[in-house]
């Protein structure tokens, strides 16, 4: 076993973990600094624990919507799982997403679960990748265009960030694949196969068009379960447009690699955002602590269904391709 010393490559991956883990305690403590807890605590009782069990009733709801998004992927690359293995993969893939330092964890073991299929492993790769850039595409299209609705009530800086973002989403995509030319020989063959595989949307627009409905269902479900957090839990509340614009710049802010998982940031922007509608931060940590709360019994679900698998020798179901 080689030595862990100082300078090497262990050595740096432990490094930036410590200082993900320190940069989100470090945030933590300035939200709740900011919060006076004894009145979130009074909206919380207000609501009552029925509020918990409806938002994790809805959380787990969503958990089959991206499953289900993921299979339609799939589907149009000529692959064919059963919608009861692509959750179980999905449950795992959140267990894994909390409990390993990057959101890479999750998106490794799904790719890995479907890289035995009819069509490559490039399908496998494309459509975890797809199921995320058209999830965040989406959200950035609901956000922006909530940010339009509200453009008199949304502060000028919003709706710089929200326009920014969006312009970004945009040119990003293009300039990579402009861009793809100047890349090595081999490298340049893989674009080639993905290319391959992008013209399977156009292809199969029906289905496309459903992943990507199912997209704007999992993040109005999302908002709809933030939306009954701070609604039921005070004379506070915000509207379904406000929470889609936090929640648009929220997550492109938590992509950042500076905090473990990004805690505190996703929290830190999103209650900001809020705040610059009239939203105080006694009403939007709520939604906030019952997000990461009941994480914990549906990453439980996933760790059940990953060992049990393992003591089990679990293969996964595949259906006829369509």
């Amino acid at each position: 076993m080689a030595a862990i010393g100082v300078g090497s490559p262990e050595t740096g991956k432990i490094f930036v973990r410590v200082a993900k883990c320190a940069v989100a305690v470090a945030l933590v403590w300035l939200i709740a600094r900011e919060i006076d807890w004894s009145e979130s605590w009074r909206e919380f009782r207000s609501a009552g624990f029925g509020l918990v069990a409806v938002v994790f009733a809805m959380l787990f709801v969503n958990v089959f919507i991206s499953a289900l998004r993921w299979g339609l992927l799939l589907r149009i690359h000529s692959v064919a799982y059963s919608l009861w293995t692509l959750s179980a993969h999905y449950f795992v893939a959140i267990f894994f997403n909390n409990f390993l330092p990057s959101n890479i964890g999750g998106d490794g073991y799904r790719i890995y679960k479907t890289l035995d299929n009819e069509r490559g492993k490039t399908s496998a790769v494309i459509a975890v990748l797809a199921e995320r850039l058209s999830g965040i595409g989406v959200l950035i299209l609901l956000g922006f265009g909530a940010a339009q609705i509200l453009e008199p009530r949304t502060p000028d800086s919003v709706s710089f960030i929200m326009a920014a973002v969006a312009v970004g989403a945009v040119a990003a995509p293009i300039a990579a694949w402009t861009l793809r030319s100047r890349l090595p020989g081999k490298l340049k063959k893989l674009t080639i196969d993905v290319g391959e595989h992008i013209d399977d949307y156009g292809r199969r627009p029906g289905l496309t068009l459903a992943a990507v409905a199912l997209s704007a269902a999992f993040h109005l479900m999302l908002a709809l379960a933030y939306y009954l957090a701070i609604r039921h839990s005070g004379a506070q509340h915000a509207s379904i447009l406000e929470l889609l614009v936090a929640l648009a710049i929220g997550n492109i802010v938590a992509v950042l690699p500076i905090s473990f998982n990004g805690i505190g940031v996703f929290e830190g922007a999103f209650m900001y955002l809020l705040a610059q509608y009239g939203v105080p931060y006694e009403a939007s940590v709520i939604p906030m602590i019952l997000n990461r709360v009941l994480l914990v019994p549906l990453s439980a679900i996933g760790a059940a269904i990953y060992f049990g698998n393992r003591l089990q020798g679990w293969a996964p179901k595949r259906v006829e391709p369509v």
